[in-house]
């Protein structure tokens, strides 16, 4: 399938529950717009029993309370893509992961300079029944990693989103697109979707 991504905004439900890791299912939802300079993303979770212990950027911020999103922009290109992850105290992780071009994943470690995460204006809120964040991704900064990347009507990426904590008690693993493998890991670029800018 080929999901649109409007410019005034596309709701995304992130529900697939993945390896059986645990019995809590928050209802989250990834809203994705986006402008002539920017993509625009808001999280919202229902998730009230949380963690929040990282508290620095380019940390592994997955152990607690978090979302995320991985984003190939130019797929016909390259398999390459920037994994986006931040916590529920919006404290961001992310890094440029080199692929092959059969989607095997060589590195991810290649980490955005904290003044660009610091670029993304990123609004956390906890409130008593679940917490939302939103950031921007400006275009400036994934032509930087992907010169060849055009933001125009029509563009595709291929991504997948994710709702995580790794070491909470009980933790969960869910995804927009299901993951089929059996080895836990969300960095699994054959199972990003297919969208496009409408």
């Amino acid at each position: 399938m080929n999901y649109p991504i409007k410019s005034t905004g596309s709701v995304f439900e992130i529900k697939n529950a993945q390896w059986n890791t645990g019995d809590e299912r928050p209802e989250t939802s990834c809203e994705i717009s986006y402008d002539k300079d920017n993509y625009y993303l808001h999280f919202t979770t229902n998730e009230t029993n949380l963690r929040s212990e990282v508290k620095e950027h380019n940390k592994a911020v997955c152990v607690d309370s978090c979302v995320e999103i991985f984003m190939q922009f130019t797929p016909d290109i390259t398999q390459n893509y920037i994994n986006f992850e931040v916590n529920c105290l919006g404290y961001m992780l992310a890094g440029l992961c080199l692929c092959d071009s059969d989607y095997k994943v060589k590195m991810c470690k290649n980490y955005l300079d904290v003044s660009e995460i610091e670029s993304f204006d990123i609004k956390p809120q906890i409130h008593d029944d679940g917490w939302e964040i939103s950031f921007k991704i400006p275009v400036s900064v994934i032509k930087k990693y992907f010169s060849e990347y055009r933001h125009e009507r029509g563009s595709k990426i291929r991504a997948n989103i994710y709702k995580y904590s790794a070491l909470k008690n009980p933790t969960h693993l869910i995804s927009f697109n299901k993951i089929l493998d059996e080895d836990i890991s969300f960095h699994k670029p054959k199972y990003f979707a297919d969208f496009y800018l409408d």
